[in-house]
């Protein structure tokens, strides 16, 4: 007796598998912030901050990457290694990628992040 094949429901909507380019680079741009975010949170950029009160808060405002891009060339080479390597696993919550984007552009180099 043959298999019979089960038919689909009407109720799922149909979905693409693939992404628009729209939406893969709003999840790119998504996932840029996030990094650039967990390095503010490795790096602790507000030390060299002008404004006041980044320093007196330990956080950054504003635009986070103008910050991150001010302090990375002040740290040593070996400091910005631990930091990528920190932001690989997560930062010091150790939080978990929210994509597989994010995932893969955690590992790319971080002169990607913080030069905008």
């Amino acid at each position: 007796m043959p298999t019979r094949r089960r038919k689909k429901s009407l109720d799922r909507p149909h979905t693409p598998k693939r992404l628009t380019p729209e939406q893969e680079s709003a999840r790119r741009n998504a996932a840029f912030a996030a990094i650039r975010a967990l390095f503010c949170q490795v790096t602790e950029p507000w030390h060299s901050c002008q404004r006041g009160y980044c320093r007196r808060h330990h956080c950054c405002i504003g635009e986070v990457g103008r910050c991150l891009k001010r302090h990375w060339p002040l740290m040593t080479p070996a400091k910005q290694n631990q930091a990528h390597s920190e932001v690989i696993i997560g930062g010091p919550q150790r939080v978990r990628p929210h994509t597989s984007m994010e995932w893969r552009l955690r590992r790319f180099p971080p002169s990607n992040f913080v030069h905008e």
